[in-house]
This record gives C-alpha cells, sequence and structure tokens, in this order.
C-alpha cells in the first residue's frame, strides 16, 4: 500500500533504524545524557536480546524477537524528536 507515494513498509523500515542507532548509543555511551524514556527502553530491548541469546538465537534473529521491544524504541526515539522540535520553536 502506498501512501502519499510512501510505501507503508518504509516507515518501519525507518523506525528498525533509529531504534537500532538509539540502541547502538546507549550500548557504546549508556544512559548519560540520553531522554529518561529512550534510556527506559534501551533497558528493555538489552534485556530481552539477552534473554533470546541466552536461547541460542543469534543477534540478527535475537532482534527479530524482540521486534516489540525494538518499535517500542523507536517511538520513544520520535517522542524525543518531537519534544525537541517543539521546544526549539
Amino acid at each position: 500500500m502506498r501512501f502519499n507515494g510512501v510505501s507503508e513498509g518504509d516507515s518501519r523500515i525507518l523506525m528498525q533504524k533509529m531504534a537500532r542507532d538509539s540502541f547502538k548509543s546507549f550500548t557504546k555511551k549508556g544512559e548519560a545524557g540520553m531522554d529518561p524514556a529512550e534510556a527506559a527502553q534501551c533497558k528493555a530491548l538489552a534485556t530481552g536480546l539477552e534473554t533470546q541469546m541466552a536461547k541460542g538465537l543469534k543477534q540478527p534473529e535475537a532482534w527479530s524477537e524482540e521486534w516489540r521491544a525494538v518499535y517500542s524504541l523507536a517511538e520513544a526515539v520520535m517522542a524525543r524528536v518531537q519534544r525537541n522540535y517543539v521546544h526549539a520553536k
């Protein structure tokens, strides 16, 4: 399905990339200076990934299994960006 020239799947891909980038930053720098809601979602995703990998899954498969946490993190990133945009005006 397309809406305004953008495929429905495109937004999901972008959400996964936002979550990936946020999580990567979290794993390198920790939660210092991070939005509290975003940090909480990163922690939840880290816990889920550890659980999945303890079951023997590799990281890409664990990420797929934790899709709910991935999209929750992406939503936290989007909320932060929207708040920052509103405050910048």
